[in-house]
């Protein structure tokens, strides 16, 4: 079945993924510990799968809808390091077998998070003026949306000059968040730097994960 860990979970359901299946089939779906596989029904080969570290969310689709909705943000698979997202939405029989479904996904994607250690407590520094002054409405559209479903607490801070993110970095109370993202040029990132430098505390401060969401006009 192109799945070599314990199987979780077995069934026939229907299947649509989005950039795979243009229309909703009839598979055979199995859920292991560490992926998500489906074939489509009568192919003894081949079939889909979806590696659940690539995976950030999993909701219930419309109310009485019997859908559950696998959301990921996998490889491009052209070589680079660029990234899409997708959905894999499954479509069960019954409420009792959407609800089993639903519980045991959300049970595996908990196990992944705890095993990458995933922030769900995330300071943002934005720098508006960055990339054309396009940084913003490319947080709003791609970034929030994702971790939203994904459950993240997000604290927003735009820089207003020069500086600002040192002076914001350096008093920050750091015990509050998982990690700090940077949506901006380098500018900021090395002003990320030096304000955690300025810390007395800096060779603990300095081991906060910090995110860089390229977001200048060189880098977005």
């Amino acid at each position: 079945d192109g799945c070599g860990s314990a199987v979780e979970r077995r069934a026939t359901l229907h299947v649509r993924a989005k950039s795979t299946l243009s229309t909703t089939k009839v598979c055979e779906v199995v859920l292991t510990n560490d992926q998500l596989h489906w074939t489509v029904q009568g192919r003894e080969n081949g079939g889909k799968t979806l590696a659940l570290k690539d995976v950030f969310a999993v909701s219930r689709g419309p109310v009485n809808s019997r859908r559950v909705v696998v959301h990921a943000c996998v490889p491009t698979g052209d070589g680079s390091t660029r990234r899409k997202i997708r959905e894999v939405t499954l479509i069960c029989p019954t409420d009792t077998e959407t609800d089993a479904w639903l519980n045991a996904l959300q049970t595996e994607l908990q196990t992944v998070c705890e095993e990458y250690q995933r922030p769900k407590r995330i300071f943002v520094i934005l720098n508006p003026f960055s990339g054309k002054r396009r940084a913003r409405a490319m947080f709003e559209r791609y970034i929030r949306p994702m971790w939203t479903l994904a459950g993240i607490q997000i604290t927003l801070v735009e820089t207003r000059y020069s500086g600002h993110t040192e002076e914001v970095v350096s008093t920050l109370d750091l015990a509050q968040y998982d990690a700090v993202a940077t949506v901006s040029g380098d500018g900021v990132v090395n002003e990320y730097v030096n304000g955690m430098l300025k810390r007395p505390d800096w060779e603990e401060a300095i081991r906060m994960p910090l995110g860089v969401i390229p977001g200048g006009t060189g880098n977005g």
